[in-house]
């Protein structure tokens, strides 16, 4: 990348591969997977709601690679364009990208490009949504739309996906699960399997801490700093987590 670009690459969290049971989510995923490749036809979209850190784009990465797909990912920042115009070319670049490619398509930040038509201003707020939904339709291989926000979702746009999978907080088994597999840790307190608003990127971000912090061998420091998440969270109560 450097030889290419000139920057290095980025360094990316600690993140297990290939375990949809680090998610919860409104179908099971490892038997959604398992169904899809045993289906044969490729031509499918889901949209993946809920959260951030919930899993939603690792699915869609476990997902291509189960189906033997070269992955293609797309964020609003590589869509989006200046001038009238710009933003549908770049749509269909993407899908057409994802045929050559024999690649299973991701959409991040889906709502910022399949927005509510009815509050659209300004005409090329619906053509844009028009060119996503025209592709989505006649796209031969699967298509993964993630959004942190479905209330802003084109209502037209969601009768279109074949599945829509919304993602949620872990619960107190998969806590579990989470803190064997990035920490190795089976002895887990009570008041840690409780914490309601974990995420499997929770999770990362603490193995991140507690490696710079040199704790990852420390149980009790690493249960704190996923404490400390979950109380800094939007919305959570002051109470939430340790008591020292």
């Amino acid at each position: 990348m450097r030889a290419v670009s000139g920057v290095g690459a980025r360094r990316e969290y600690f993140i297990p591969e290939s375990d949809p049971a680090l998610s919860k989510a409104s179908m099971d995923l490892g038997q959604l997977a398992e169904n899809l490749l045993r289906s044969g036809n490729p031509a499918f979209s889901l949209c993946l709601s809920g959260p951030p850190g919930t899993g939603k784009s690792a699915f869609a990465r476990y997902l291509a690679k189960e189906l033997g797909l070269e992955l293609l990912q797309k964020r609003a920042s590589d869509l989006l364009g200046a001038f009238v115009g710009e933003s549908e070319k770049r749509i269909a670049e993407a899908f057409e990208e994802a045929t050559e490619a024999d690649a299973l398509l991701i959409f991040d930040e889906a709502d910022s490009f399949l927005y509510n038509r009815t509050q659209a201003v300004r005409s090329w707020e619906v053509t844009q949504v028009n060119e996503m939904l025209t592709w989505m339709e006649q796209h031969p291989l699967p298509i993964c739309f993630t959004t942190n926000l479905m209330e802003r979702m084109d209502s037209a746009s969601i009768r279109r996906f074949t599945f829509h999978i919304r993602f949620r907080c872990l619960d107190l088994n998969s806590i579990r699960h989470a803190y064997r597999v990035f920490f190795q840790m089976d002895d887990v307190t009570s008041e840690s399997l409780k914490l309601e608003n974990l995420t499997p990127g929770d999770f990362a971000q603490a193995r991140k801490q507690a490696k710079v912090l040199d704790v990852l061998s420390n149980p009790d420091r690493i249960e704190e700093l996923l404490a400390d998440i979950s109380r800094n969270k939007p919305g959570t109560l002051a109470s939430i987590g340790f008591m020292k």
